[in-house]
């Protein structure tokens, strides 16, 4: 059961914080390392994690006490995997940045190219040699770097998997709530009152709704009132690709189309320019 609250206590100081309440600056600065599980005599410590989605979370190793409705318990994962902590792996800047170009790079190859990459790729793995095993914590991609702060992070050294390509016309149900690439073509660019846009991207007669909300407006306020540049580029060329880093999710009441939201500026590109850059052009 999801964590909505936890009990601070230090010395003799004890209060409920709902989960509402906690931001990255409170827990960073006041309450990490003095949150409890809010059941009644019940000692599990409690970690906040902020980001994308904000949640609460217990702390690693930490048992719950018999009866509480925040117990759980940990299941043995594969030879050679311990899932018994799950690290959120923050992509960097400059790997966010090679993955646009590879996108779309690969976006535009032709069938014949894309077969040489496959092949050389398939005698790459071929080729290796695993020299020993190891073991390692899950890892999962997020957009937002406050997920990392736990210590971790710093000292093992985790990549994390790879960032998911998907065109507009692949995403599935499995990728909502996920960090996705997305690639398309622009099919419309709708301004708005905010200062972003609205903009369509599709493929394969698939449409994905791209949105800039609040978050996108907090995180890279330079790029509000530049989406009009966008909006002329693509009124002036034909088949421009759009390659952008967010969350996949689904348009309300509708379990078939899907939104994609972008949170930093940095995160989309237009035919391998950001929109700073392109509005350079005018």
């Amino acid at each position: 059961m999801a964590i909505l609250s936890a009990i601070y206590k230090n010395g003799t100081e004890e209060r409920e914080y709902k989960k509402s309440e906690i931001d990255a600056h409170l827990y960073e600065n006041y309450l990490k390392g003095y949150l409890y599980c809010p059941t009644e005599n019940c000692t599990a410590r409690l970690i906040f994690n902020s980001g994308l989605k904000s949640y609460l979370r217990t702390w690693n190793n930490d048992n719950h006490i018999e009866g509480c409705i925040h117990g759980f318990n940990r299941v043995k994962g594969r030879v050679g995997i311990d899932t018994s902590y799950f690290i959120n792996v923050e992509l960097s800047p400059k790997r966010k940045k090679r993955a646009l170009k590879e996108a779309f790079n690969i976006y535009n190859m032709t069938e014949q190219e894309r077969a040489e990459s496959k092949k050389k790729k398939k005698q790459k793995r071929t080729t290796s040699t695993t020299i020993s095993k190891r073991i390692k914590p899950s890892t999962n991609i997020v957009i937002d770097g406050d997920d990392v702060k736990d210590g971790e992070i710093s000292k093992i050294g985790v990549r994390g998997p790879n960032l998911s390509k998907k065109t507009a016309d692949t995403l599935k149900e499995k990728d909502k709530g996920k960090t996705r690439l997305l690639l398309g073509t622009v099919k419309a660019v709708n301004l708005d009152n905010e200062g972003t846009a609205n903009i369509i991207v599709i493929e394969n007669n698939v449409e994905v709704s791209v949105k800039f909300e609040e978050a996108f407006r907090a995180n890279s306020p330079n790029y509000l009132g530049l989406f009009h540049h966008l909006e002329e580029y693509i009124s002036k060329v034909k088949d421009a690709v759009f390659a952008g880093i967010g969350e996949v999710n689904t348009i309300k009441g509708d379990n078939e189309n899907y939104s994609f939201s972008i949170f930093y500026g940095e995160d989309f590109e237009v035919n391998k320019m950001n929109l700073i850059n392109l509005s350079a052009k005018y």
